[in-house]
């Protein structure tokens, strides 16, 4: 108790600070301290500080320059970059899609995946193997001859097709016919003839191979793909916008599989060949 007594008693001892003149040694100022004034004074001081530096770096911009933290802008650009890296993961994925796509179908291989629930699939085993009353069927049609344009308006699947542009006037000289493995339609015309597209889409393919001499494909809606083969010029590059109705390349004769001028049409809808005459007239 004593001893607790003692060291109260220094700290409450007074000490006289006094600021002199040097040279006269003339007092220009004094002041009285104890040693508990001074602790109190620099505890004081040092918690003002601690408040000061918690407040401007916790809701200050200055918050910006501790280590780890970011600016806002910065957080608003790597939410963009992130959303931009989603968007072009979708497109790559269905960029893929469309290259495996064009790619078999360019190979006259269809997608006889039969794992797949709903109307494409049942399509596509009918196209694989037409059983007897779709053979029928087709019959009864083609011989009614019916030519009009609204009946051509089918639903595959979900979608409702809009009406076609013929892609060449012409006679068909071959037609489409799965069973053979003919899944396309032949129409033969006069030379220097003027392919159209078919639908409004972009030019994914425009090229030329030693089978199906020099060939274009376009791109539509509702993931349909047409595709014109053994033309003579082509008139649209890769990554073209082509209108319906719009021409596209010339009639002709080339590659090894043609034996004359004409329009060799496919038409695709999600990797399974349609029949074009159930869409559209060529004559």
């Amino acid at each position: 108790m004593e001893q607790k007594k003692r060291l109260i008693h220094r700290l409450r001892n007074k000490y006289r600070l006094v600021i002199m003149n040097d040279a006269t040694f003339e007092e220009k100022a004094s002041l009285t301290l104890t040693k508990l004034n001074v602790f109190m004074l620099f505890s004081s001081l040092l918690v003002f500080f601690f408040g000061l530096s918690v407040l401007l770096l916790g809701y200050t911009s200055l918050r910006e320059y501790l280590p780890g933290q970011i600016s806002k802008d910065q957080t608003h650009l790597l939410l963009e970059l992130s959303y931009k890296l989603d968007s072009m993961e979708t497109v790559i994925q269905a960029n893929e899609m469309m290259m495996e796509n064009s790619m078999r179908i360019l190979e006259d291989k269809p997608d006889t995946s039969l794992g797949q629930e709903g109307t494409d699939s049942l399509l596509g085993e009918v196209l694989l193997d037409p059983s007897e009353e779709e053979l029928a069927l087709r019959e009864k049609i083609n011989s009614k001859k019916d030519y009009s344009l609204e009946a051509g308006r089918t639903t595959t699947g979900n979608a409702l097709f809009a009406p076609f542009f013929t892609p060449l006037n012409g006679l068909v000289s071959a037609k489409f016919d799965p069973v053979i493995d003919h899944l396309a339609t032949d129409i033969v015309s006069k030379d220097d003839q003027t392919v159209k597209s078919v639908l409004e889409g972009t030019v994914v393919l425009s090229s030329w191979t030693p089978e199906t001499g020099h060939i274009l494909a376009v791109q539509h809606a509702n993931n349909l793909l047409s595709i014109y083969k053994h033309n003579s010029v082509l008139l649209k590059k890769v990554g073209n916008f082509v209108d319906a109705g719009e021409a596209i390349a010339i009639v002709g004769n080339s590659g090894e599989f043609s034996s004359g001028p004409h329009l060799h049409f496919e038409l695709w809808h999600n990797g399974i060949a349609l029949n074009a005459e159930d869409y559209m007239v060529f004559k």
